[in-house]
């Protein structure tokens, strides 16, 4: 399901009419690419899951999962078997999730924080493949609005430059007000095919992966 609707969202953003139709494959072919652009950039889950994955260990104290941000953590087990059966569950008292040390709030209206580690207390996960199976509830709880906002204004900006260049070139006046917008290359992010305003924008939801943490090797 497309996060920005056409006649409730992009429409009254760009100041058409929901009557006017005549752009309105245009701007699907646009929200669509767009979006999926984004959701390639950031990798983030902006629906919770709750799932359960299998890890290689690394002995460490530290589990840190590709998906995020974490929300809470049903179980932990190690020595389990390459499909995530049988295996030793650890206490939950024995492990935890930093809140403190995330920076991404999830958003669910209240600003609760998700985190991006699982902390180990008193134990270090086996050092070997498939070692350690996690089960957790991950993701945001919708999409936050300043992504809906950059989603937007990179539409926005490809629409425009349909006949000219926009957040990223030339300049436009709305009513009263001007607004000058730089025409250099630089304004469009090479990567993305986005706007370098909407990626700083989306930065703080990129989910990066650690290298101390091998990737899941498969969910279940």
């Amino acid at each position: 399901m497309p996060i920005c609707d056409i006649d409730a969202d992009v429409k009254p953003w760009l100041n058409i009419e929901i009557a006017e139709t005549k752009h309105d494959t245009t701007l699907a072919i646009i929200r669509d690419s767009i979006e999926k652009s984004v959701l390639n950039y950031t990798e983030a889950c902006f629906t919770q899951k709750t799932e359960q994955h299998i890890y290689d260990g690394n002995g460490s104290d530290t589990i840190t999962p590709s998906e995020g941000p974490i929300v809470s953590v049903s179980e932990v087990k190690f020595n389990v078997a390459l499909d995530g059966t049988g295996g030793d569950v650890i206490d939950a008292a024995s492990y935890y999730l930093p809140k403190d040390m995330e920076e991404v709030d999830t958003y669910d209206g209240t600003g609760t924080k998700g985190s991006s580690a699982i902390l180990l207390r008193g134990h270090k996960s086996p050092r070997y493949r498939g070692a350690l199976s996690v089960t957790f509830t991950f993701g945001y709880d919708g999409v936050p609005p300043d992504v809906k906002h950059a989603i937007l204004m990179a539409i926005e900006a490809d629409f425009r430059r349909k006949g000219r260049k926009s957040i990223g070139a030339g300049s436009r006046s709305k009513k009263d007000e001007s607004e000058r917008l730089t025409d250099s290359k630089s304004a469009w992010d090479k990567k993305t095919g986005l706007p370098q305003e909407v990626v700083y924008k989306l930065n703080p939801y990129r989910v990066f992966e650690f290298p101390s943490q091998p990737m899941a090797t498969y969910n279940t």
